[in-house]
């Protein structure tokens, strides 16, 4: 039915949901537990993988003062290692200590591989999504980014949900599994609770839209209710 990391306009749209969600910084900065991140979320833990991500033809890296300058691998090395060597400052003070910026392709290009990375966990963990279509991965995925302490893979608080999604189980019933995963997610977000509230209305919509998708394809499979 589709494999999220496969389809192009799925990532892409929700790759540009979770930016417009997150925001994002286009430049390197050390995370809370001091490792170089960049974007949202990328983890570039060693120099090594800066010099990676800066040889990928899809990631382009400019100066803050020259934008028209791309920076070569040497610089993108070096100017992990200036962050690198100033852990424990606020997120966006780290703005004014890399010198290089990525542009807006870049960004959406890593965040695409944040997703595939984050599906390909999915998918290990329940096969049988892969015959799912792609907007139930997209609902999963994510959850990742508000899991309130909640793994949404794999954690306790998860099993029924799982157990209810999966045809080759006895509790399959897609009735329990919408209501499950409107349920835990539901009422979070503090002070953002309407902002909150309204990502998640978007990610409960993307569930029903899949499994509506899905019926009649698959013997087990039956309308979502309303």
């Amino acid at each position: 039915m589709g494999d999220l990391r496969h389809n192009r306009s799925r990532l892409k749209e929700l790759a540009a949901f979770i930016l417009s969600r997150e925001g994002f910084d286009p430049y390197f900065y050390c995370d809370s537990n001091g490792f170089v991140t960049i974007g949202i979320g990328t983890l570039v833990a060693r120099e090594d993988d800066a010099r990676r991500i800066a040889r990928d033809a899809s990631v382009h890296f400019t100066f803050r003062t020259d934008p028209h300058r791309r920076a070569t691998v040497d610089e993108v090395a070096a100017d992990w290692r200036r962050v690198h060597a100033r852990p424990g400052l606020p997120e966006r003070d780290y703005r004014n200590v890399a010198q290089l910026r990525l542009d807006s392709v870049s960004v959406d290009y890593l965040m695409r591989q944040e997703i595939s990375r984050s599906a390909n966990s999915l998918y290990r963990l329940h096969p049988f999504l892969l015959s799912f279509d792609s907007r139930v991965a997209m609902a999963f995925v994510d959850t990742r980014y508000n899991p309130a302490g909640i793994n949404p893979y794999r954690s306790p608080q998860t099993r029924a949900l799982w157990a209810a999604l999966d045809p080759n189980r006895s509790q399959f019933n897609l009735k329990t599994a919408v209501s499950l995963f409107e349920s835990i997610w539901a009422r979070r977000g503090g002070r953002l609770a309407k902002r909150y509230a309204t990502r998640h209305q978007r990610r409960v919509q993307w569930l029903r839209e899949g499994l509506e998708a899905m019926r009649g394809t698959t013997g087990r499979l039956v309308s979502v209710p309303d």
